[in-house]
């Protein structure tokens, strides 16, 4: 019995050995893997602050395009507008000269029916200066209306004028909304 307890006892003890054995390997795989793990770990941080200093540098870069395009719809909003400015200030000039022309002929009109009146008062000529009073009444009516049609149509070429320049406005400004927006997206993706 005691050689039976002895067996026993010696095939307890490799079973023990045996399984302290494989504890062992298996706590050696379970530090190899824990240093790998670990390892894994700092090289995903490592990365994880690349990758995030990378999207700020890129967020940076964006900002500044965006503040560098904003600068530039500014300046051509500050360009659009003196260059309206300075043909509404030309097309007044011209208004105004134009106006100052048909006041002087306006005022010689006058002048010609007044001294047509007086030619009237002469009975010896007046049929004759009569017809020489009407034929300058009616040259300078002539005068008069081309004076009209000349600032109707200076008018109506600044009507188109300025339509064009809107046009031409409204046409970069979308452009560079166009331009805004898709930046916008790309920095927004």
């Amino acid at each position: 019995m005691d050689a039976r307890n002895t067996a026993l006892w010696e095939v307890r003890l490799n079973m023990i050995d045996a399984s302290r054995k494989q504890y062992r390997d298996i706590a050696g795989n379970l530090v190899n893997e824990n240093e790998t793990l670990r390892d894994q770990l700092r090289q995903t941080e490592k990365d994880t602050i690349d990758v995030v200093s990378f999207l700020k540098k890129q967020d940076l870069d964006k900002d500044s395009e965006i503040e560098r395009l904003q600068q530039e719809i500014t300046t051509l909003e500050i360009e659009q507008t003196k260059d309206k400015q300075d043909l509404l200030d030309d097309f007044e000039r011209q208004k105004r000269q134009l106006n100052e022309r048909l006041g002087r002929k306006e005022n010689e009109l006058d002048i010609v029916r007044h001294e047509l009146n007086q030619v009237k008062e002469f009975r010896k000529k007046k049929g004759q200066m009569q017809k020489e009073l009407e034929e300058i009444k009616d040259a300078m009516l002539w005068n008069v209306r081309e004076q009209k049609d000349t600032l109707e149509k200076l008018e109506e070429k600044f009507s188109e004028e300025k339509m064009r320049l809107q046009q031409g406005s409204n046409f970069i400004c979308k452009i560079l909304d166009r331009e805004f927006h898709r930046l916008f997206k790309r920095l927004i993706s």
